[in-house]
């Protein structure tokens, strides 16, 4: 999503039942409220706390309605099999709904979202991130080589280390500047955490889930009460009896004006198939010229194999970027013989 004051990429990868209806729902909500929220010059910190609080309030109050009306319909279905077959209507249009049941479909509406959300403050001094899951946020920078009478960075980017155009040096490297945390068991705080607002921990064959507290390890795998996070949006079990928290954790970057940025929020799907550093090192080992400077920012995204474009050119360096990215996680996929759905996007900085 892109505004005039405030460009915004987001993450959502969804799972539970109803999974990826919570991923939809955040991906056209939530950076609505987050703008609407930002107009009232709050702080970038709260302004994300408050956007992110409302979404939950949302998804909650849907899932609440479902749940209401799976209730109603397994009550019907058994009514129907049990032979009264006049209860709440005729017996027709109880057996069409029973099919929903023989399905063995969930009992319970628990489901939920990864959201990481990534935008520009204080007049484009600040880049915040705010994200709840393990949707990781990778930021990269280096330094722009720009004449002082030149208005267009120069492309050294297809120059060895040693060489020079017009007597600038090559293109610099990339160089990392944050990482967020994955709010899984994997990291001690995170554990802990969510142990103190009710939730269970429980560790089969490096495979560790939260679940409910009043609950059987075993009960809860089967109803699909259990998570291998520790903070995700939705989830209106989940969220009350295992302390899962939508709470998001914010960082602030202040932005440096001789650098440009690269902002890369991606789902489970690419950090599980490739560390932080092979994609660095695919960056730095990728051709791509500095963007002009009078472009603030472009955006190129990519759910799945489908490809979803906004504001970056088509066959443009973002698009090639985030081509990449995807190819290298589904060939790693492969090898690995794993598999899990990928959503990448990029946001690039410009500041001069």
């Amino acid at each position: 999503m892109l505004t005039s004051s405030h460009p915004i990429i987001g993450v959502f990868d969804g799972h539970g039942c109803l999974g990826h209806s919570a991923a939809q729902l955040c991906k056209r909500v939530l950076p609505l409220v987050l703008s609407s929220v930002l107009v009232k010059d709050d702080t970038p910190e709260d302004a994300a706390i408050t956007a992110f609080g409302e979404t939950q309030e949302l998804l909650l109050r849907m899932a609440f309605s479902e749940q209401k009306e799976y209730d109603r319909l397994q009550k019907r279905w058994l009514a129907f099999q049990s032979g009264d077959k006049q209860q709440d209507g005729d017996s027709g249009r109880a057996e069409e709904e029973g099919n929903l049941f023989s399905k063995n479909l969930p009992v319970c509406m628990d489901y939920g979202t990864t959201a990481t959300l990534c935008f520009l403050s204080n007049n484009g001094k600040q880049l915040c991130i705010a994200h709840a899951g393990d949707s990781r946020c990778l930021v990269v920078k280096r330094k722009m080589n720009i004449k002082r009478d030149q208005k267009e960075p120069v492309d050294t980017s297809s120059s060895s280390s040693s060489s020079s155009v017009s007597g600038l040096p090559s293109s610099p490297k990339w160089e990392l500047v944050y990482s967020s945390l994955d709010h899984n068991c994997y990291d001690d705080h995170e554990m802990e955490s969510v142990v103190k607002r009710g939730g269970i921990v429980s560790s089969k064959q490096g495979d560790i889930r939260v679940y409910p507290r009043s609950m059987a390890k075993a009960d809860a795998g089967e109803r699909g009460l259990s998570l291998n996070m520790t903070r995700s949006l939705g989830h209106i079990v989940l969220s009350k009896e295992a302390g899962i928290s939508p709470l998001p954790d914010i960082k602030l970057l202040d932005i440096d004006r001789s650098c440009e940025y690269l902002v890369i929020a991606a789902s489970d799907g690419l950090w599980d198939f490739m560390p932080e550093s092979d994609v660095i090192k695919g960056l730095n080992g990728m051709p791509m010229p500095m963007l002009v400077p009078t472009t603030a920012h472009e955006v190129s995204a990519q759910p799945r194999r489908r490809s979803m474009r906004s504001g970056a050119k088509r066959g443009g360096p973002l698009e090639q970027l985030v081509s990449k990215l995807m190819k290298s996680a589904m060939a790693a996929m492969e090898r690995r013989f794993g598999g899990d759905n990928v959503t990448v996007a990029v946001l690039h900085l410009n500041s001069r």
